[in-house]
C-alpha cells in the first residue's frame, strides 16, 4: 500500500514538474508581450510628452507592476542615487528572465547616458520580438512536450523504485 502510493505521488509530482515548466515558459511570453507593450508606452512619455525619466519610471512602475516593482517612488529616489541605479534595481527586483532583463538594463544604461533614446527603444524593441517570437515556439511545442516528459520520467522513477 505504501509502495503503490509512494508511486501515484512521484507521478504526479513528475506530471506537476512538466506543468510547471511549461507555466514558465508561458510567464516568460508573457512578460515578453508586457515589455513590449511598455515600451510603446515609454515612445509615447519620451518622445511626444517630453517626460523626464524619473517620472517615467513612476509611470511605468504604475502600469507595469510586474516589470518595475519598486519604481513608485523613483523621483525621490533619484535625488538620492543616480536613474540608472534606480532603474537596474527595479529591473533586477522583477526577476525577469535573463533573454528579458538583458536588453531593459541596456535600455537604462541608453537612456540614462543621453543617447538617442528613439534608437535605444528601437533595440529593445528588436531584441525583445526575437526573444518573444523564440518563446512562441518554444511555447507551441512545449504544450505536449513539458507535461508527457513529467508525466513520462515520473512514471519511470516509480517503476525504477518499486
Amino acid at each position: 500500500m505504501t509502495a503503490a502510493l509512494g508511486a501515484v505521488l512521484l507521478i504526479a509530482g513528475g506530471a506537476y514538474a512538466g506543468f510547471y515548466a511549461l507555466e514558465r515558459t508561458r510567464t516568460a511570453f508573457r512578460c515578453a508581450e508586457m515589455i513590449l507593450e511598455a515600451s510603446r508606452d515609454m515612445r509615447t512619455e519620451i518622445l511626444c510628452h517630453r517626460t523626464p525619466l524619473p517620472m517615467l519610471l513612476e509611470r511605468l512602475g504604475a502600469r507595469y507592476r510586474r516589470i518595475f516593482p519598486q519604481a513608485e517612488n523613483a523621483s525621490v529616489l533619484v535625488r538620492e542615487f543616480s536613474f540608472l541605479s534606480v532603474w537596474t534595481a527595479s529591473i533586477r527586483c522583477a526577476a525577469l528572465p535573463k533573454p528579458l532583463e538583458g536588453p531593459l538594463l541596456r535600455l537604462g544604461e541608453q537612456l540614462s547616458s543621453g543617447a538617442d533614446p528613439e534608437q535605444a527603444l528601437d533595440a529593445l524593441d528588436d531584441s525583445v520580438r526575437l526573444t518573444r517570437d523564440s518563446l512562441r515556439e518554444k511555447c507551441r511545442a512545449a504544450v505536449r512536450l513539458y507535461p508527457s516528459l513529467g508525466l513520462a520520467a515520473g512514471c519511470l522513477l516509480a517503476v525504477l523504485l518499486l
